[in-house]
């Protein structure tokens, strides 16, 4: 699962992606608004990248028939509030989306076909499931394409607040199972996109299989280290959560 990431260099990480979107325009950027971000937590805004359709034709291409899609950096909030959570039989917001049953459930299946986005990151969090609960921090290995920072699958959807009666928009991240780097920690990671694929995985045109495929081969190499249990709580959003430390022994329990 994700449950907790890291956007510690937002302006980097938007425009290297943007470079592996040859043929995609950006029509709305707020890139050099967003701030870094070292304990992202469900609920909280953070940037994401859709597809907005088709724009006009490319006249400067030498087919007169390829079109250019544009891209728009919006601010999002993460996690999915379905059609319960707007009513009085309220239900847990959805920040995850497992790969495997993507067009099975019907809170993800429509997004899925029709709303993908990408999810601009340069690390994560997750947990030692037992014991003392040590945090890890995962990040791309070094020599990696992607050691200064990637993108995760997403899906996003617009919801209308109870409370306000505004529309929001509203993402989450897709999961799937862990690779070898992650197995000792846990069995679900957030998918991670290679750069090869952000363009099939934004246009609205490409196949269901196609998508299950980019979605079940991405396995990146990672690479872990313990940092400070500070990370739990979500007030904590500074860079020294990014310090390695010493971990703890894995007969301390802490809940």
């Amino acid at each position: 699962m994700c449950g907790r990431y890291v956007l510690s260099k937002p302006g980097d990480v938007i425009a290297e992606t943007l470079e592996s979107l040859e043929g995609f325009e950006l029509v709305d950027s707020a890139a050099s608004q967003i701030e870094a971000r070292f304990n992202v937590a469900p609920t909280q805004q953070m940037p994401i990248l859709r597809s907005t359709g088709l724009a006009t034709l490319d006249l400067a291409s030498a087919s007169s028939a390829r079109r250019s899609r544009s891209i728009e950096l919006s601010s999002a909030s993460w996690s999915f509030t379905s059609a319960k959570l707007n009513s009085r039989a309220a239900g847990k917001p959805l920040i995850n989306a497992r790969s495997e049953t993507l067009l099975e459930k019907r809170s993800f299946a429509t997004s899925f076909r029709q709303r993908r986005c990408l999810v601009p990151a340069t690390g994560f969090y997750e947990w030692r499931p037992r014991g003392n609960r040590q945090p890890f921090f995962f990040r791309a290995a070094r020599g990696s394409i992607l050691v200064h920072g990637f993108c995760f699958a997403g899906l996003w959807q617009e919801s209308v607040q109870r409370a306000s009666s505004k529309s929001e928009i509203e993402f989450c991240i897709v999961t799937g199972k862990a690779g070898s780097s992650m197995t000792e920690i846990h069995h679900r990671r957030p998918v991670i996109v290679e750069p090869d694929g952000y363009r099939q995985w934004l246009d609205p045109a490409t196949s269901e299989d196609r998508l299950l495929a980019l979605l079940r081969d991405s396995d990146p190499p990672l690479e872990r280290y313990p940092v400070s249990f500070k990370v739990n709580k979500v007030a904590y959003d500074g860079p020294e959560l990014l310090a390695e430390v010493s971990e703890a022994p894995t007969n301390l329990t802490l809940f």
